[in-house]
């Protein structure tokens, strides 16, 4: 059995994807992996077939606020925001692309090590939305994709009450995949409202240390 200190420098390890002798942390699972390549291929091929009968294409820009909740317990729930930027081949189905900003803190404790972090992170996301009932005013919709973490890291801490320890810029990039659904509301032809919650899971990452967000967007049909 793992000793309190061993299950702690695991959890470290889980925020940053990296060990202490420098290897890295590949815990995402085979089916995770697969599971997500195999459903951005079906959606974008989805998407790509029925461009043959698109009767009108429109461009998106918006720009969202939201809220992150990390999925380490030690991360604290934080306000998250960016821009969209994308384009719909027709009523059915759209693409977006994100880029997403998030800063936020935490503290952690153990029998060896107690201390605070700064995370700041950035994404960068490619959104394949399937839109449920395109007639309506509210539109419902489901959608998935890949994206890519851009993570710095800054922690303090005291070992057994003695030593003070501090790092800085410690980088975590590594690739994401997520899935949720939403809603978008028409204000009018050209203004809409979007409402979107998902889950998000990391390559380096356990599988129960998911992430979840809810944002709201304010947006704009380009064309159409």
């Amino acid at each position: 059995m793992r000793s309190d200190s061993q299950k702690g420098v695991q959890n470290m390890n889980g925020i940053i994807g990296t060990n202490l002798d420098g290897s890295s942390t590949l815990r995402w699972s085979t089916t995770l992996r697969i599971g997500a390549i195999l459903l951005v291929f079906v959606v974008g091929a989805g998407a790509s077939q029925v461009h043959a009968v698109t009767e009108e294409e429109t461009g998106q820009f918006e720009l969202f606020v939201g809220s992150y909740d990390p999925g380490p317990d030690f991360v604290d729930d934080d306000t998250t925001f960016g821009f969209r930027l994308g384009y719909t081949p027709n009523d059915h189905f759209t693409w977006l692309g994100a880029v997403e900003w998030l800063d936020t803190d935490g503290d952690f404790s153990g029998p060896v090590v107690s201390g605070s972090l700064d995370y700041q992170a950035i994404f960068i996301d490619s959104y394949f939305i399937w839109n449920l009932n395109p007639e309506s005013r509210w539109v419902w919709n489901l959608y998935a994709g890949p994206g890519f973490a851009f993570v710095d890291l800054d922690a303090t801490g005291v070992i057994e009450d003695a030593i003070k320890v501090s790092v800085s810029g410690l980088q975590d990039d590594q690739f994401t995949v997520f899935a949720g659904g939403g809603a978008i509301l028409d204000l009018s032809d050209k203004v809409y409202l979007r409402f979107t919650y998902h889950l998000r899971w990391y390559e380096d990452r356990d599988d129960e240390e998911t992430d979840t967000e809810g944002a709201i967007a304010f947006g704009w049909n380009l064309g159409g």
